[in-house]
């Protein structure tokens, strides 16, 4: 049986469908996802600051990479984040949270 086994993932066929189905993954949330308020490049690049902080885990940050995420709402002192993996699955559903929402807030510099 483990020769049977073994010969079914020598197969090149199984390898190149296994990298053909995660290309298929990546690029759906890379394609689909979009933000839902249009912001600045600024503050956009502030946002994507924070989330990189935020999520510090390793595992946290390879699903980040591999997926997207997207402004949902933004007010002076705050921004609303959903982050997606692989297949457009929350970031948050590996954790038990099947509809996270990240709150990014920060205190407005005046002069």
């Amino acid at each position: 049986m483990w020769k049977k086994f073994s010969k079914i993932f020598n197969s090149p066929t199984i390898i190149i469908t296994i990298i053909v189905v995660l290309f298929i993954g990546i690029a759906i949330p890379k394609l689909t996802v979009h933000d839902l308020v249009p912001v600045d490049t600024n503050l956009r690049q502030i946002i994507m600051n924070d989330i990189n902080y935020h999520y510090d885990n390793p595992f946290e940050r390879t699903a980040l990479y591999l997926g997207k995420s997207r402004i949902i709402a933004v007010t002076p002192t705050s921004a609303e984040i959903e982050s997606f993996t692989v297949f457009r699955i929350p970031l948050g559903f590996f954790s038990g949270q099947h509809d996270m929402k990240l709150l990014i807030s920060w205190n407005p510099v005046t002069l």
